[in-house]
Protein backbone atom coordinates (compact mmCIF):
# COMPACT_ATOMS: atom_id res chain seq x y z
CA UNK A 1 0.00 0.00 0.00
CA UNK A 2 1.18 3.46 -0.91
CA UNK A 3 2.63 5.57 2.47
CA UNK A 4 -0.30 8.38 1.28
CA UNK A 5 -3.47 6.08 1.80
CA UNK A 6 -5.35 4.56 4.61
CA UNK A 7 -7.41 1.78 4.59
CA UNK A 8 -10.73 2.69 6.67
CA UNK A 9 -13.90 0.34 7.13
CA UNK A 10 -17.10 1.97 6.22
CA UNK A 11 -20.72 0.16 6.57
CA UNK A 12 -23.35 0.61 3.94
CA UNK A 13 -26.81 0.88 5.58
CA UNK A 14 -28.76 -1.84 4.69
CA UNK A 15 -26.90 -4.00 2.53
CA UNK A 16 -26.02 -6.63 5.55
CA UNK A 17 -22.47 -7.58 3.63
CA UNK A 18 -20.34 -5.79 6.82
CA UNK A 19 -17.91 -3.45 6.33
CA UNK A 20 -16.73 -2.03 2.60
CA UNK A 21 -12.86 -1.12 2.94
CA UNK A 22 -12.05 2.44 1.26
CA UNK A 23 -8.78 3.87 0.68
CA UNK A 24 -8.32 7.53 1.58
CA UNK A 25 -5.92 9.85 0.42
CA UNK A 26 -3.95 11.57 3.36
CA UNK A 27 -3.93 15.20 3.25
CA UNK A 28 -1.04 16.92 2.43
CA UNK A 29 -0.67 20.04 3.97
CA UNK A 30 0.10 22.98 1.21
CA UNK A 31 2.80 25.79 1.07
CA UNK A 32 0.28 27.95 1.87
CA UNK A 33 -0.93 26.24 4.60
CA UNK A 34 2.41 25.24 5.87
CA UNK A 35 3.90 29.27 5.29
CA UNK A 36 0.93 30.08 8.48
CA UNK A 37 3.03 27.69 11.04
CA UNK A 38 5.88 29.25 12.78
CA UNK A 39 8.43 26.56 13.61
CA UNK A 40 11.88 26.58 15.21
CA UNK A 41 14.11 27.71 12.47
CA UNK A 42 11.28 30.72 11.73
CA UNK A 43 11.70 31.73 15.93
CA UNK A 44 15.64 31.33 15.41
CA UNK A 45 15.28 33.76 12.70
CA UNK A 46 13.62 36.09 13.90
CA UNK A 47 15.39 36.31 17.57
CA UNK A 48 18.63 36.54 15.35
CA UNK A 49 17.25 39.71 13.15
CA UNK A 50 15.85 41.14 16.42
CA UNK A 51 18.35 40.73 18.79
CA UNK A 52 21.38 41.62 16.60
CA UNK A 53 22.61 37.92 16.96
CA UNK A 54 24.12 35.28 14.63
CA UNK A 55 21.94 32.42 14.28
CA UNK A 56 24.01 29.99 16.26
CA UNK A 57 23.53 32.15 19.37
CA UNK A 58 20.04 32.60 18.80
CA UNK A 59 19.71 28.63 18.02
CA UNK A 60 21.21 28.54 21.35
CA UNK A 61 19.68 30.83 23.29
CA UNK A 62 16.07 29.52 22.35
CA UNK A 63 17.46 26.31 23.29
CA UNK A 64 18.38 27.35 26.61
CA UNK A 65 14.55 29.40 27.23
CA UNK A 66 13.38 25.62 25.97
CA UNK A 67 15.37 23.57 28.19
CA UNK A 68 15.02 26.26 31.41
CA UNK A 69 10.93 25.35 31.07
CA UNK A 70 11.00 21.95 30.65
CA UNK A 71 13.63 21.53 33.62
CA UNK A 72 11.04 23.96 35.58
CA UNK A 73 8.08 21.33 34.79
CA UNK A 74 9.68 18.68 35.66
CA UNK A 75 10.78 19.31 39.06
CA UNK A 76 6.62 20.53 39.52
CA UNK A 77 7.43 24.03 39.25
CA UNK A 78 5.44 26.66 37.43
CA UNK A 79 6.98 28.55 34.63
CA UNK A 80 5.13 32.29 34.77
CA UNK A 81 6.09 34.67 32.22
CA UNK A 82 3.78 37.83 32.83
CA UNK A 83 1.92 38.80 29.93
CA UNK A 84 2.61 35.85 27.59
CA UNK A 85 1.45 33.13 29.86
CA UNK A 86 1.94 30.53 32.21
CA UNK A 87 3.49 26.67 31.77
CA UNK A 88 2.24 24.16 34.23
CA UNK A 89 2.61 20.32 35.15
CA UNK A 90 -0.98 19.11 35.89
CA UNK A 91 -1.80 15.55 37.06
CA UNK A 92 -4.30 14.23 35.57
CA UNK A 93 -6.00 11.15 37.62
CA UNK A 94 -6.35 7.25 36.89
CA UNK A 95 -9.74 6.89 35.13
CA UNK A 96 -12.23 4.53 33.07
CA UNK A 97 -12.43 4.88 29.43
CA UNK A 98 -13.37 2.69 26.25
CA UNK A 99 -11.41 1.10 23.93
CA UNK A 100 -12.70 2.43 20.73
CA UNK A 101 -12.54 -0.28 18.50
CA UNK A 102 -14.19 -2.97 20.94
CA UNK A 103 -16.34 -0.51 23.13
CA UNK A 104 -15.22 -2.36 26.33
CA UNK A 105 -14.09 -0.56 29.36
CA UNK A 106 -10.65 -0.26 30.25
CA UNK A 107 -8.11 1.80 32.64
CA UNK A 108 -6.61 4.19 31.98
CA UNK A 109 -3.56 4.86 34.03
CA UNK A 110 -2.58 8.51 35.81
CA UNK A 111 -0.56 10.57 34.43
CA UNK A 112 1.34 14.07 34.51
CA UNK A 113 0.57 16.35 31.35
CA UNK A 114 1.36 19.99 30.94
CA UNK A 115 -1.12 22.76 30.79
CA UNK A 116 -0.63 26.20 29.54
CA UNK A 117 -3.00 29.43 30.33
CA UNK A 118 -2.27 32.34 27.96
CA UNK A 119 -1.64 35.80 29.91
CA UNK A 120 -3.89 39.11 29.67
CA UNK A 121 -1.33 40.31 26.66
CA UNK A 122 -1.32 37.15 24.18
CA UNK A 123 -5.10 36.94 24.78
CA UNK A 124 -5.46 40.84 23.83
CA UNK A 125 -2.73 40.31 20.84
CA UNK A 126 -4.77 37.54 19.26
CA UNK A 127 -8.53 39.06 19.33
CA UNK A 128 -7.26 42.39 17.90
Amino acid sequence: MHHNTRCQAAFSPGTGTGPVWKTQKKKKYSKESRGKNMRKPDLVDAIADRADLTKDKATDALNILLDEITKALERKESVNLIGFGSFESRERGARMGKNPQTGEPIQIKASTTVGFKPGKALKEAVND
